[in-house]
């Protein structure tokens, strides 16, 4: 189990917001930032279940509100955890998903601006 997103931070589609701070750069490829400074193994930790062909599951576990410097507005991110298997162990993580949620400790996600019915 990792977590796969950017720390609590925002991370804009624009790469000119990422330069905002407090802004968090979507690793697809190549430097971090502005500052030159190149990425780091555990950055790319998104790609480990794809690239090597394991079962993943992302488990959505709530959100974290944050003041966006483009919207100029308190918006929420979403808080995740990504669970990697071993190839061959899809079913484990189907049943640890389902396990999880009868016991009562997943919640149902939303659709639209946020992921959960909680306030800010």
């Amino acid at each position: 189990m990792y977590d796969a997103s950017t720390g609590g931070r925002p991370s804009y589609r624009v790469e000119e917001f990422n330069k905002i701070e407090g802004a968090a750069q979507a690793l697809l490829a190549g430097p971090v930032g502005g500052d030159g400074s190149t990425a780091k193994m555990s950055d790319y930790f998104t790609y480990v279940a794809s690239m090597a062909g394991l079962p993943e599951v992302t488990i959505p576990l709530g959100q974290v509100g944050y003041y966006s410097h483009v919207s100029r507005e308190w918006e929420m991110l979403p808080v995740a955890v990504q669970v990697v298997a071993h190839r061959g162990c899809d079913d484990l993580l189907l049943n640890l998903v389902e396990k999880l949620a009868g016991k009562g400790l997943l919640d149902a996600v939303s659709t639209g601006r946020n992921a959960f019915d909680v306030g800010l």
